[in-house]
């Protein structure tokens, strides 16, 4: 399992940007394409305005899926849910720190008054590099 943790922590360090979905207060889905960052065990760190609707669902149902890998070349990507956590204070500094490092366009972002941070633990993932002979799929429930 631990090899399998790291070929994925491997792919998620080289994606910077994966599409979250969300649930509304009507149980519809709603999915946002956003800057990801790995924070270490898996977990992944985004921000976003708490004027979005993702900012909303996350409050009220904090459990998402995201994917990532997004290269049309690369038939590589890792499907991921897990849940949700609004980080605050200390914490959330570090953690923004490390995500402008990753990436420094979110830069403009950080510096808003109504930009929120989450760490999202997962719960489940799935890694499908369809390159590989034979194709490399596999799943960690965590």
């Amino acid at each position: 399992m631990e090899d399998n943790k790291r070929l994925i922590s491997k792919f998620i360090a080289t994606q910077i940007l994966g599409v979250v979905a969300t649930v509304n207060e009507q149980s519809k889905p709603e999915s946002a394409l956003v800057a990801i960052t790995e924070a270490g065990n898996l977990d992944l760190i985004f921000g976003t305005s708490n004027q979005s609707r993702k900012y909303r669902n996350l409050i009220n149902r904090p459990h998402v899926a995201i994917t990532l890998g997004n290269d049309p070349g690369k038939p590589l990507t890792v499907q991921y849910e897990g849940e949700a956590i609004e980080i605050k204070g200390s914490e959330m500094e570090r953690y923004r720190d490390l995500h402008i490092k990753k990436n420094p366009r979110s830069k403009k972002f950080a510096e808003r008054s109504d930009q929120r941070w989450f760490k999202v633990k997962p719960t489940w993932i799935r890694y499908s590099d369809l390159e590989a002979k034979p194709p490399n799929i596999f799943e960690l429930k965590l």
